[in-house]
C-alpha cells in the first residue's frame, strides 16, 4: 500500500510538488498516480486552491491638481492586457501570457499583478528562478498582501532553499495574518522540514480561515497525520475532504488508504471501487484493492486489479511481485521482496507479503521478522488474518517452482 508520506515526498512520496497554475498544489504519496499502491493525498492527482486570477478591476486615476495635463489614463489598456495574460496563462499558452504580462508591467510599472502572473508562468514552466525574481519584484510592489511571499515560499522549496522558504512564508503571515494562504505555505515548508506538530498547527489555521472549506488543507493534515502514523485522525480528516467533493479522485483514494491501514478492509475496498469509477486510467486504486483481495484469498479478483495496475503503467513493485506469487513462483518472488523492502522499508506490504512468501517456503522464524517490521508501519492493518498460499497450489492457481 503506498504509504502516505510526503502524500509526497514519501510526504507521501518522494518529491511532493507543488504546481501554480492559478492557484494549484499538487500533492502525491507514496504510491503515487500511475504508480500502485496506497497513499493519502495526491496519488498523483492536482488539487486546486480557488481560481485566483491576477487581475483585478481598478478605479478610475485621480485627476492631479496643478497646471500640467493629466498622464492619459491607460487603466483599460492594463486591465485588457492582464486579463488576455490570464486567460492564455490558463490555456497553457506560456509565451502569449509572458508577452501579456510584459506588455501590462510597461503600462503600469509600478503594479505588482504582471509580475504576479509573470511569476506564475515561469513557476508553470518550472523556471524557478525567473519566477523567484518576479514574485520578488511583485512583493516589493505589493501593500498588504500576502500572495507574492507566499508564491516566492513555494519557488523556494523547489530550489531546495527551505530557511529562505519558511522566512517567506512567515512574512506572507505577517502581511496578512487574517488570510488562509499564508499558513498553508507556512504548513507546507514545515512539513517539508519534517516538523509535522507546527505544519499541523498552520495547516489547522489555515483552515479555521479559508474562506470555505479546502480539499487541499484536508488533503495536507491527511498527509503529515499519516506521516506520524496517527490514522485515526487521519481518516477523520479525509472524510472531512470526501465531504467537500464526492467526485474529487484525490479525496476518495486517500480516504481508502487511511481505512486500509486502519485494517477496515471492507470500506477501504468500497472506496477504491469508487475511486475507480472516477478516474478508471489511474493504477493505484488497483494496485491497493488487489492487496486487499489478495488478503482476503480472492486471488482471481487480486489478479484481476493488479493485472490492471500494470497495464496502466503501475511501477509498484508489489503489482508484479503479487502476480508472480498468485502464478506459484515463490522463489522468485521471495528475491524481488527481499530487494523491495531493502529499498522501500517503509512500505508494509512489502514486508507481510514476503512474510507469506516466507511461510510458503518453510521458513516461519524470519516471516515473523517481516511481521514485526511491518507492525511498527500499521499495527491494526498487520494485525489482520494474512492469506494462505498453499491454496494457491490446491486451486490450480499456481505451481511452485
Amino acid at each position: 500500500m503506498n504509504k502516505i508520506t510526503a502524500i509526497a515526498r514519501s510526504l507521501f512520496v518522494p518529491g511532493l510538488a507543488i504546481i501554480l497554475c492559478g492557484s494549484a498544489i499538487v500533492v502525491s504519496a507514496q504510491h503515487d498516480s500511475g504508480a500502485g499502491g496506497g497513499t493519502t493525498g495526491n496519488a498523483g492527482a492536482v488539487m486546486k486552491l480557488p481560481a485566483k486570477r491576477v487581475t483585478r478591476t481598478s478605479g478610475p486615476a485621480k485627476p492631479r491638481t496643478g497646471t500640467r495635463p493629466p498622464p492619459a489614463n491607460n487603466s483599460g489598456q492594463l486591465e485588457d492586457a492582464l486579463s488576455l495574460a490570464d486567460d492564455a496563462r490558463g490555456a497553457g499558452r506560456n509565451e502569449a501570457a509572458e508577452r501579456g504580462y510584459l506588455l501590462a508591467a510597461k503600462l503600469a510599472p509600478t503594479d505588482p499583478r504582471p509580475y504576479l502572473g509573470l511569476g506564475h508562468t515561469y513557476y508553470n514552466q518550472k523556471k524557478y528562478s525567473e519566477a523567484e525574481k518576479s514574485y520578488a519584484r511583485a512583493a516589493s510592489l505589493s501593500k498588504g498582501d500576502s500572495e507574492p511571499y507566499a508564491r516566492l515560499a513555494f519557488t523556494y522549496t523547489e530550489l531546495q532553499r527551505l530557511d529562505d522558504a519558511l522566512a517567506m512564508a512567515r512574512r506572507a503571515v505577517a502581511a496578512q495574518p487574517d488570510n488562509y494562504y499564508g499558513y498553508l505555505a507556512v504548513g507546507y515548508v514545515l512539513s517539508l522540514r519534517h516538523n509535522y506538530p507546527e505544519a499541523e498547527s498552520a495547516y489547522r489555521k489555515a483552515v479555521s480561515l479559508a474562506p470555505q472549506p479546502l480539499i487541499v488543507l484536508q488533503q495536507e493534515l491527511v498527509r503529515i497525520l499519516s506521516e506520524q502514523r496517527r490514522y485515526t485522525e487521519a481518516t477523520t480528516e479525509a472524510k472531512k475532504a470526501i465531504d467537500i467533493d464526492p467526485k474529487d479522485f484525490s479525496a476518495r483514494f486517500s480516504y481508502a488508504v487511511m481505512l486500509q491501514k486502519l485494517g477496515q478492509l471492507l470500506p477501504s475496498a468500497q472506496q477504491y471501487i469508487e475511486a475507480i469509477k472516477l478516474n478508471p486510467k489511474d493504477g493505484a486504486p488497483h494496485s491497493n484493492i488487489g492487496l486487499i483481495y489478495y488478503m482476503t484469498e480472492d486471488f482471481s479478483a487480486a489478479r484481476e486489479h493488479w493485472s490492471s495496475a500494470v497495464t496502466l503503467g503501475s511501477t509498484y513493485d508489489p503489482d508484479r511481485i503479487g502476480l508472480l506469487i498468485l502464478d506459484g513462483h515463490f522463489t522468485e518472488a521471495r528475491a524481488q521482496l527481499e530487494e523491495y523492502t531493502r529499498k522501500s522499508g517503509d512500505d508494509e506490504d512489502g514486508w507481510l507479503m514476503l512474510g507469506d512468501v516466507y511461510r510458503v517456503l518453510g521458513d516461519d522464524s524470519r516471516a515473523r521478522v517481516t511481521d514485526a517490521r511491518a507492525a511498527q508501519i500499521a499495527p491494526e492493518y498487520v494485525g489482520l488474518r494474512r492469506p494462505d498460499l498453499h491454496k494457491l497450489s490446491q486451486k490450480g492457481w499456481g505451481s511452485r517452482p
